[in-house]
């Protein structure tokens, strides 16, 4: 058994793990089969554990006795998912490229070596200005590159990394900047539209960072310091 990939739900805080069940394909060789399996955590046990380290160590302790897939080796990444998931954190980017990041609706559905980031009839539904903050709910590589698909309604994709024809990079804003970008993605919705970016899609991606960001903050201040006795 080998783990795949970990997804994340919050409405219902769900830790999804796909993994591979390997079997016996009869030729001497083996056969994989891919199974996601949910597991849904109770939401104050879950805020407990983010509160208090023993009790999170405890319930991924717990998680790794009651699941055969999951082993020691995961122990410290399902810590970062249940934080995540309390803080309902997803990963933000800031859009590095001087003249802003075009938004594509779709991209190719797996990555190839001819086709580009969206494949022949790429439809551009959006641009994001220079410096703006998003929160991206996937990730995706394909045959340019990584590419982040935006969290709020309508999503769209961004291209991820810093070379030429890249726009976004990983960040994590503080909340002076998220409210100081949240102002003035606000301010410029009131402007014409235009190549710096469509300020409608700036402000609704700015509202979200800093909504993440605020629970953040709030989470953080109720966790007990570590402290030296």
């Amino acid at each position: 058994m080998e783990v795949a990939r970990f997804l994340l739900r919050f409405d219902v805080p769900t830790i999804g793990v796909e993994w591979v069940r390997t079997t016996d394909a009869g030729d001497g060789g083996t056969a994989g089969t891919r199974i996601l399996t949910p597991i849904r955590l109770d939401a104050a046990q879950l805020h407990a554990a983010a509160v208090d380290a023993g009790r999170r160590a405890k319930l991924v302790e717990a998680l790794l006795c009651d699941h055969p897939f999951l082993a020691p080796r995961h122990a410290m990444q399902l810590e970062g998912l249940m934080l995540q998931l309390a803080s309902q954190g997803l990963p933000a980017y800031r859009i590095v490229h001087r003249s802003g990041a075009s938004v594509v609706a779709e991209i190719v559905a797996e990555p190839c070596e001819k086709a580009d980031f969206a494949g022949a009839g790429a439809v551009v539904v959006g641009h994001l200005p220079y410096m703006a903050l998003l929160l991206a709910r996937q990730r995706s590589l394909r045959a340019d590159g990584w590419w982040i698909r935006l969290s709020t309604k309508g999503g769209g994709w961004v291209r991820e990394g810093e070379g030429p024809d890249a726009a976004a990079v990983a960040c994590t804003p503080t909340v002076k900047e998220a409210k100081a970008w949240l102002r003035a993605a606000e301010e410029a919705t009131a402007g014409p539209r235009g190549r710096a970016g469509d300020p409608t899609l700036a402000a609704r991606n700015a509202k979200a960072v800093w909504a993440q960001v605020r629970r953040s903050a709030k989470l953080a201040s109720q966790r007990p310091s570590d402290t030296l006795s």
